[in-house]
């Protein structure tokens, strides 16, 4: 059987250590919780930074592909009002056509053939007509 003073002492130096290591364990304890809490928030904290990163990327992916479409529609009206012109192209041309006629007086020599005759008779000359048009 154990005796009564070693059971005393055993408990007593268990009490002893204890008491001694408590404040100890109860410092760790706290530290370690004050960390979790400072590792829950930081891991929060970098969540949110990604939601608002991730949401950011997708309005600017909203805002290009709105730019997109509406670039899109531009050039598809540019491209019916192009075809449209084209086929309104002879008529706006002939709308905008003017026609000069111009009346210029040239003199014409006449010759007339040698003849063997003494007598020769001078070149008569008469003013010609003539008419050119021009289109622009």
């Amino acid at each position: 059987m154990i005796k009564p003073i070693f059971k005393t002492r055993f408990f007593l130096s268990i009490f002893t250590v204890l008491a001694f290591f408590a404040p100890f364990a109860a410092v760790v304890v706290v530290e370690h919780s004050k960390s979790a809490a400072k590792l829950a928030e930081a891991q929060a904290e970098y969540m949110n930074t990604l939601s608002a990163a991730d949401q950011a990327r997708q309005q600017y992916s909203q805002n290009i592909e709105a730019k997109k479409a509406e670039q899109l529609k531009i050039m598809a009206d540019a491209q019916a009002q192009y075809a449209a012109l084209l086929k309104d192209q002879p008529n706006q041309i002939a709308a905008h056509q003017t026609t000069t006629t111009v009346t210029t007086n040239q003199p014409v020599t006449v010759k007339k053939p040698v003849q063997s005759s003494a007598v020769a008779s001078a070149p008569k000359t008469a003013p010609k007509t003539t008419r050119s048009t021009k289109t622009s």
